[in-house]
């Protein structure tokens, strides 16, 4: 089971909610946004929130989201991966 913890920086890859603004599924019409961990209820896998970096916030299934680590700056984008 993944876990994750309060500031962990993730993205969504499930395709489980489809892919919108509130949504972005990583490689999907939103494109490569990434979210950081805002809240986690340590009793459920069912509640982990998610700022998303287009300033959306949304609920997930820990087996939504994946953790993105080291942060890397794509060239000539203002998004980080």
């Amino acid at each position: 089971m993944k876990t994750f913890k309060i500031g962990d920086r993730v993205k969504y890859t499930s395709d489980g909610w489809g892919d919108s603004d509130r949504n972005p599924l990583w490689n999907g019409k939103y494109g490569q946004v990434i979210g950081i961990i805002d809240e986690v209820d340590r009793h459920s896998s069912l509640e982990t929130h998610v700022q998303w970096g287009n300033g959306t916030q949304n609920g997930y299934n820990n087996c939504d989201l994946e953790l993105v680590s080291p942060p890397v700056m794509l060239p000539d984008s203002l998004f980080e991966v």
